[in-house]
């Protein structure tokens, strides 16, 4: 293929990592709070008081944002590949 086809193949996956990343970022951050806020605008119960409940949700939240920097650093090192 010609260099200009090859470029866009690389546009087009470094995107799809982007949005990748993003998402996993949005929902990671979002998903928590969300849950949180749902369960107190339905009058449940939602008691944080255990250590267990706060890992759960911390551990939910670390694992978003790595996944977000590893396809935001693939993303990146695929724009690189990029020539003129």
């Amino acid at each position: 293929m010609g260099k200009i086809a090859d470029n866009e193949r690389i546009k087009l996956k470094a995107t799809f990592c982007n949005n990748v990343a993003a998402g996993s970022l949005v929902g990671g951050a979002a998903v928590p709070y969300v849950s949180f806020f749902q369960k107190i605008a339905s009058h449940q119960t939602f008691s944080l008081t255990t250590p267990s409940e706060w890992s759960a949700i911390g551990a939910a939240i670390l694992i978003a944002f790595a996944i977000a920097i590893v396809f935001r650093w693939e993303a990146n090192s695929e724009i690189k590949k990029i020539t003129d």
